[in-house]
């Protein structure tokens, strides 16, 4: 024979024990479930997919023109992202108005 039917034939030989257990397990955990089915247990139905985020709500009318002034998406992105995180601080739109109008120095 050649080598690689030899390692085929051996490949399977190893591999063989393990398909057994699954096979049985497969076969115990199918007679579990239907054994129950007939006692009648109700299979719930599958968790609901996970729903996208709802859209942020709009970013007060001041603040708009700091967020459409910059070109890059990404950019717009950051910007956003920014405002609405100070916005979650508790900063009022005016006061976050006024610091990107006039940032403080560094």
């Amino acid at each position: 024979m050649t080598p690689l039917i030899v390692g085929v034939l051996l490949g399977f030989a190893l591999a063989l024990p393990g398909l057994i257990y699954l096979v049985r397990e497969l076969r115990v955990a199918q007679d579990r479930l239907l054994t129950a089915w007939r006692e009648g247990a109700v299979v719930p139905p599958r968790a609901e997919a996970p729903t996208q985020n709802p859209p942020l709500a709009p970013l007060p009318a001041v603040l708009q023109p700091f967020v459409d002034h910059w070109e890059a998406p990404a950019s717009r992105e950051a910007e956003e992202a920014k405002i609405r995180r100070w916005l979650e601080d508790g900063w009022s739109p005016e006061r976050i108005a006024r610091h990107l109008a006039d940032p403080p120095d560094a």
